[in-house]
């Protein structure tokens, strides 16, 4: 993994000042790519709807851009989220991350680019390095 990412989460609960690493598998990153994916990742799958913004059981969360760390300048973008009274149904977020997924050319199934977005770069060598066959999932 590379720059913004190192493959650990850490929790810091203030209600009872528990601190934990939780260590991911890369696959995760790939399929929730850049910080404000990983904040609406952890927002919709382990908050309740409709959470009171300052119910201490919302959730603060800050997250790192992909970049961020890379040799530079301007690549270090972070992101903060937390749940407001506006709240955003899962089918609509899965739809958006498929419809975001299509229009930049990457495989929802795997996180990765298709074979024709590498090609399309001039990286058809990376697909081949990365094993990517897969056609694009529609």
């Amino acid at each position: 993994m590379g720059f913004g990412y190192k493959g650990k989460i850490l929790r810091v609960n203030l209600s009872n000042d528990e601190v934990q690493v939780e260590t991911l598998e890369e696959n995760f990153y790939r399929r929730y790519f850049g910080g404000r994916a990983l904040i609406a990742y952890y927002l919709l799958s382990e908050m309740r709807p409709k959470v009171d913004p300052l119910d201490p059981e919302n959730k603060l969360i800050f997250a790192t851009g992909i970049l961020t760390g890379a040799p530079f300048s301007g690549s270090g973008r972070n992101s903060v989220g937390a749940l407001s009274k506006t709240a955003v149904d899962p089918g609509q977020f899965r739809r958006a991350r498929r419809t975001y997924y299509m229009m930049n050319g990457w495989n929802e199934e795997t996180g990765a680019p298709t074979r024709e977005k590498l090609e399309e770069l001039d990286a058809g060598w990376v697909a081949e390095k990365a094993g990517i066959n897969q056609p694009s999932v529609v």
